[in-house]
């Protein structure tokens, strides 16, 4: 039995090692995406909780002026009330553009350092519906506040709907009758 435990004790090590390696070598840069990724996670998964978690406590979503409890309690509403009917899993996904995400760092040598990132999504309904499906520019700006970044203002700008699939010919003839 010492030697599971032995053994156990040798893997947690290695890992704890292996995880502050990868820690200690990633660049601002990549924080920096890793939040965005993070909040891209949060809402395929349908979290309020994870997709805010990136954010600032003294975060603020433009124009509105909403703050991270306010947007929390606005996704927590999205993600309730809006559901696939049969499957009842959330019906939209969203999908960063990575090859268009911007980021730049102001001010490295700063106290505070500022950076500002933007970049394409989509948003897609997941549920067989076409209507709604939204292509937008975001923008964020992350301060590094003790070593750790975090977004502290977040703007989205609507490009218009998007299709991820063509058309069928009920709803190409459907559109025509409305003319």
């Amino acid at each position: 039995m010492h030697g599971f435990w032995r053994i156990l004790a040798v893997i947690i090590v290695a890992w704890i090692v292996v995880v502050q390696v990868r820690e200690w070598t990633m660049t601002d840069e990549d924080r920096l995406r890793g939040l965005i990724a993070e909040a891209e996670a949060g809402w395929n998964s349908a979290s309020a909780g994870r997709t805010c978690e990136p954010l600032a406590d003294d975060f603020v979503l433009y124009p509105f002026g909403g703050n991270r409890e306010w947007l929390q309690s606005i996704l927590f509403n999205i993600y309730t009330n809006n559901r696939h009917p049969q499957t009842r899993d959330f019906a939209w996904e969203v999908e960063v553009d990575w090859d268009s995400v911007e980021l730049r760092i102001v001010d490295p040598s700063a106290e505070i350092p500022l950076a500002q990132v933007s970049g394409l999504l989509s948003l897609t309904r997941t549920d067989g519906r076409t209507d709604g499906n939204y292509r937008g520019r975001f923008g964020v700006e992350a301060l590094k506040r003790e070593g750790d970044w975090a977004i502290v203002r977040a703007t989205m700008q609507g490009l218009g709907n998007h299709r991820r699939r063509p058309p069928t010919e009920e709803e190409k003839s459907s559109r025509t009758r409305g003319r």
